[in-house]
């Protein structure tokens, strides 16, 4: 019961910790997604907006300057430029001569060396296409900073782009994402396509980062919840293991008394001196319910002792057909007597790995609940034959033995197939009127699984009530 406990409490925590984890890592992930999507966009709107570049300033004849539109200042000659200044006109653009901006200097390559894709990284930009659409549906290439665009037609990407039924959206088999808007006075519409790759490579890091980091933290709250519930459950398992032992001792204490006086009511009951009738009749009903004590105690110290451990079953080779008809033998003149009938469909030679005593017993508290709860003139029907049971773990299904006891009387609640297997559990219309405790299905389940095997109860919500055993089968 404490490891169930265990089992219990750690699912529990897992459970909570993978779902805020989850929580968590989507989170920032769709915080991050979102994030270069809204830059991304921002960076289109504004590299759409851009003016057009600058037109280089026409060039004149590099061995005539030009003059200068400096107020107050006089154009220098050619002679006091070639005896002042003997450098050339062109070697400095920096220079006081020069006619040029630094904007107009040198036209902007997309492919240059100042403008790779490794420099645009370095400076945090994102390789952009600029297309440009006429009303007479010619292209313009305003600017082209893919390097790959040579694999794509300009007619493609736009076509692709007017699939997507939106002004800005993914094209995701080329890793691109574009902006269709309104162009400028004398052009119809401009397209601007931006790289992703940058960004998925980054979203697929943190995605490998997290996972990473994720079941790292999974692991920790694993081990740190192992080591909780044990603590947690400290006090819970002492309480739990006082019980038992009070229970198994207390049992013990009562089980010697009452051999003794059901020993010697044994004997007072075979001798007739002086003894009336009435006499007789006490004697018997103390040897009743001193038997019926003696049951309880034992089954109590059965329970106790599996619940600490002591109970170990020996497991050895057996033929579970040869026991399932003895056991019906057994109980033939006690159905008979009862006014009920038996009828078994046995298999032969189903044998198991399991205690001979255990499953004897098991069988006897199937039998006795059946005949306790069966209607009048009713039928009890035994079956035992192979079956396969599916393996959760194994992913496969094992040979087992199944075991069913099937009478007739009031059917079972859903409620009541739910706790029929608790300690002291009885159902209302039993209650006080057939003899018991609640504990024999209780016991019946500490058996199976002690045999590693399956017990349950159905009903057919008519008449008929149903337990179902399941043992492994000897390999």
């Amino acid at each position: 019961m404490i490891q169930k406990l265990r089992r219990k409490f750690i699912l529990i925590m897992m459970s909570t910790v993978t779902i805020l984890l989850t929580v968590i890592f989507f989170s920032l992930y769709y915080s991050a997604r979102l994030n270069y999507e809204n830059q991304g966009y921002e960076q289109l709107r504004a590299a759409s907006r851009e003016s057009q570049p600058n037109q280089m300033t026409p060039h004149t004849d590099p061995h005539q300057p030009e003059a200068l539109d400096t107020p107050g200042t006089t154009p220098p000659s050619d002679n006091s430029h070639a005896s002042n200044d003997p450098r050339p006109l062109d070697s400095d653009p920096d220079s006081n001569g020069s006619t040029l901006s630094d904007d107009n200097a040198r036209p902007q390559d997309p492919l240059s060396e100042d403008n790779s894709p490794e420099q645009r990284r370095s400076r945090n930009e994102t390789p952009l296409l600029i297309i440009d659409l006429s009303k007479d549906g010619t292209l313009t290439v305003v600017k082209n900073q893919l390097v790959r665009f040579e694999e794509v037609d300009a007619q493609e990407l736009v076509t692709l782009a007017d699939t997507v039924g939106s002004p800005n959206g993914l094209i995701s088999e080329q890793h691109l994402r574009f902006l269709k808007e309104d162009s400028t006075p004398g052009r119809s519409l401009r397209y601007v396509f931006a790289d992703t790759s940058s960004e998925e490579r980054s979203l697929h890091s943190q995605l490998i980062h997290s996972l990473v980091i994720g079941v790292a933290a999974f692991a920790a709250f694993f081990l740190f919840s192992i080591l909780l519930s044990r603590w947690i459950t400290a006090p819970v398992e002492e309480a739990w293991n006082k019980q038992n032992r009070f229970v198994a001792d207390a049992s013990h204490e009562l089980k010697t008394p009452l051999t003794v006086i059901l020993a010697n009511i044994g004997l007072l009951a075979k001798s007739s001196t002086g003894f009336t009738a009435n006499d007789r009749a006490s004697l018997s009903h103390i040897q009743a319910e001193a038997t019926r004590m003696k049951q309880l105690t034992e089954s109590l110290l059965t329970l106790a002792r599996s619940d600490s451990g002591q109970s170990a079953a020996d497991f050895q080779p057996l033929d579970l057909s040869y026991l399932t008809d003895s056991c019906i033998l057994t109980f033939e003149p006690v159905v008979f007597e009862m006014g009920k009938t038996i009828s078994s469909q046995i298999s032969a030679d189903i044998r198991v790995n399991g205690d001979t005593e255990k499953l004897r017993r098991l069988i006897t508290i199937l039998l006795d609940n059946a005949c306790k709860y069966s209607n009048p003139q009713s039928e009890i029907t035994v079956s035992l034959k192979r079956s396969q049971r599916e393996s959760s773990l194994l992913k496969r299904s094992s040979p087992s033995a199944l075991l069913t006891v099937t009478s007739e009387g009031t059917p079972l609640t859903d409620e009541e197939i739910e706790h029929i297997f608790l300690r002291f559990y009885r159902t209302d219309p039993s209650r006080g009127t057939i003899p018991g405790y609640g504990l024999g299905l209780s016991i019946a389940q500490t058996i199976v699984d002690e045999h590693h095997g399956q017990i349950r109860a159905v009903s057919d919500g008519v008449s008929k009530n149903t337990f179902l055993v399941s043992l492994p089968m000897e390999s």
